[in-house]
């Protein structure tokens, strides 16, 4: 290895020693935390490795330009900087870091510096240079503007498609298109999923997909784009590897590209791996959407380490994430309707298990999935004793069991809900006229975590507060008391008391 000398050549081969603030070389050094050298690292990589000044403005601008001209490989530049340079008594310390330098080591530092002590001055030579930056930015904005004009002009097609990516607008028909698709009977979450990406990879030309190297378990490939490559950005699927958090940190700088739209997938429990990136994502308000699929325990022999049961918890505890179990097919095509109209970030979470049509259902966005919670099954008459609540596949089990009450004589209702956060903007009227005036009991194949919110003081939640297991999953509703009998008994037992 060998130092890049800037006031000399200039080479992007070479591989820089990288010096601490004392001028001691850190290569191979052992500290007490952390002994990797980076720039070795990145450039095993391949990567063309910098270690510059990071008060050098002369040199950063020799290697800026260099790149500019020419930069044939990933780059890496690593700045050296002091922590509260210029401060006497904090410079190189910690101690910089987070807490003021109050008044007295202020003026020491400006002193230090060669700033005046006036209170937030600014140099008339930097106010002269950002004025000359913005009239020389206003004139390559016009510039630009007008090659662009002409290019539109020139390329009429290709114009039309840049447009679209521009206003990554959502056609208006998009729910009659979405509800006119004829899906299978019985699909899974997933599949009934990849139907609705397939058709809505040919609406909308800005939507680009990509998963962590499970494309063909979660269902998210577009069939008729290509892949995404280093020499060829022409398709509209991106193979990320096995990197659940890089692949959702991508997807919210695509987003932020102001050009397309993307969707990530993985399996639910490895949302994991991509909290921070959701976290983030969520924080931002960006418009990804995130396919989770394997949503629960009834996933079956995949065993504990595959089965989420705190993930569906976890992630309605992010704020602005839009979070929603579809029951069936319909409710799937519905939730991609919610997840367009929603500017943030939404998970779906989908089953690998074929998921039955729901009797009752059909509603409209507007009058179903899009209130968050609705009625799938009124009480077939008389005072009403007993509400259902349920997401996902557990609607389906609802219902069921919402029938062998009835054969007790007790009068139920089933409401499905695929979404809380749509269900809680919803006027408190709307809310309690669903959630009803018996007692209430939900049922999901997740932690129980949440749930009472909407159970009142009567009510109790049915779930899984353990972790899974590897079993068939006949064996698993029996095991975890998800099974018809298993439910009934239980409401059985607390209408007694």
């Amino acid at each position: 290895s060998e130092a890049v000398s800037l006031a000399g050549h200039l080479s992007v081969d070479n591989l820089v020693l990288i010096y601490d603030s004392n001028g001691v070389c850190l290569d191979g050094a052992v500290s007490e935390s952390f002994s990797e050298n980076v720039a070795e690292r990145f450039h095993a990589y391949g990567w063309d490795v910098f270690s510059l000044d990071g008060y050098n403005f002369d040199e950063m601008e020799i290697l800026f330009n260099r790149l500019r001209k020419k930069q044939e490989n990933p780059t890496l530049i690593i700045m050296q900087t002091i922590i509260g340079k210029g401060s006497p008594g904090k410079a190189g310390s910690n101690k910089a870091h987070g807490s003021p330098l109050g008044v007295e080591e202020s003026k020491k530092t400006k002193e230090c510096l060669g700033l005046s002590q006036e209170p937030f001055y600014v140099p008339a030579v930097v106010k002269e240079y950002f004025q000359n930056r913005k009239e020389q930015m206003q004139q390559a904005e016009s510039q630009w503007k007008e090659e662009f004009r002409n290019w539109i002009k020139q390329n009429p097609t290709q114009g039309q498609i840049f447009m679209a990516h521009v206003e990554r607008a959502i056609p208006i028909n998009l729910e009659k298109e979405i509800q006119a698709l004829q899906l299978k009977e019985g699909l899974s979450g997933r599949a009934a999923s990849q139907e609705c990406l397939q058709a809505l990879g040919e609406m909308l030309p800005f939507l680009v997909g990509g998963s962590a190297d499970l494309s063909g378990s979660d269902c998210t490939m577009l069939k008729n784009q290509g892949l995404i490559s280093s020499s060829d950005f022409s398709g509209g699927n991106i193979k990320y590897g096995v990197r659940e958090f890089g692949m959702a940190a991508i997807a919210t700088g695509i987003y932020q590209t102001d050009l397309f739209l993307p969707f990530i997938g993985t399996f639910l429990t490895f949302s994991d791996y991509m909290r921070n990136a959701l976290r983030i994502a969520s924080l931002s308000n960006v418009q990804v959407i995130y396919q989770f699929t394997h949503d629960s325990v009834l996933l079956g022999e995949d065993g504990p380490t595959h089965q989420p049961v705190e993930h569906i918890a976890s992630l309605r505890a992010i704020p602005g994430l839009q979070v929603i179990r579809p029951a069936d097919s319909r409710e799937v095509q519905m939730a991609w309707v919610a997840a367009l109209r929603h500017r943030g970030p939404t998970a779906l979470l989908l089953s690998r298990q074929s998921l039955p049509s729901l009797r009752g259902g059909g509603q409209s966005f507007d009058e179903g999935v899009g209130l968050g919670g609705y009625i799938l099954k009124e009480a077939s008459g008389g005072a009403l004793k007993v509400t259902l609540l349920a997401s996902g596949s557990e609607v389906s089990l609802a219902m069921e069991v919402a029938d062998a009450l009835e054969t007790y004589g007790h009068q139920t209702r089933v409401v499905s809900m695929p979404c809380w956060e749509l269900f809680e903007a919803q006027p408190r009227e709307y809310q309690e006229s669903i959630l009803g005036e018996g007692m209430r009991v939900s049922i999901e194949a997740g932690v129980t975590l949440g749930w009472h919110k909407w159970l009142g003081a009567n009510g109790f939640a049915i779930g899984i507060d353990t972790f899974g297991a590897s079993a068939p999953v006949g064996d698993i509703r029996e095991e975890f008391g998800l099974s018809v009998e298993s439910i009934l008994q239980r409401v059985l037992q607390a209408l007694r008391q």
